[in-house]
């Protein structure tokens, strides 16, 4: 009875969660309809509540199902002797493929990712960066510091201004080039590419 009782808890949490990643995909933040959410779930407020404090712990949640499936999905496809062996620039772009092929079997969380990005100014993307954006920055920190050890960066600079310096430039991608919602996939990786080539190899002729 109790397996029954947490499996049906767990099925309406996911409802919940199902629902309010069409709403957050639809409209921003402050536009998305927390009754809605719950019509579209079928469930009633009650049930909401027990899940949920309010709209914004039900947006942090969907965002980190979304982050939690991806970085799973990426994981499981670069856990290989392959790509260890791979110099951190070319894992860089291995990762971006594995992104691209990620958004297009599940464009709901790639829509999710440019809904997000639309919210930057706003109190929500500080408060959803707090949640979803240190595990990332803790991957790419640890990729470097491993990079530098082998001597994959030049490490004639200080390995702090290194990683501040890196994680900056990635995290800054989305700000320096913009995307249309219709652009290509292929387009944003064509970018990343040359991205990637100036981080390792400079402006030297």
């Amino acid at each position: 009875m109790e397996v029954s009782m947490n499996s049906k808890t767990f099925d309406r949490k996911d409802q919940l969660i199902a629902a309010a990643l069409d709403e957050f995909i639809d409209k921003n933040y402050e536009k998305a309809s927390l009754n809605t959410i719950i019509k579209n779930a079928n469930l009633s407020k009650g049930v909401f509540y027990y899940h949920f404090k309010n709209k914004e712990s039900l947006y942090i949640a969907v965002l980190e199902d979304a982050t939690n499936k991806k970085w799973k999905y990426i994981k499981e496809r670069t856990s290989n002797q392959d790509y260890s062996s791979l110099n951190i620039f070319d894992q860089f772009l291995y990762q971006t493929e594995i992104s691209i092929e990620f958004a297009n079997e599940h464009p709901k969380y790639h829509q999710l990712g440019g809904m997000l990005l639309k919210e930057k100014g706003t109190p929500i993307y500080t408060t959803a960066l707090k949640h979803i954006g240190g595990s990332g920055i803790d991957i790419l920190e640890k990729m470097i510091k491993e990079a530098y050890d082998k001597g994959d960066i030049n490490n004639d600079y200080p390995i702090d201004f290194t990683i501040q310096l890196l994680t900056h430039l990635f995290s800054e991608f989305d700000n320096i080039f913009t995307f249309q919602d219709d652009d290509d996939l292929q387009k944003k990786k064509d970018v990343l590419k040359h991205y990637y080539s100036f981080m390792r190899h400079g402006l030297n002729p």
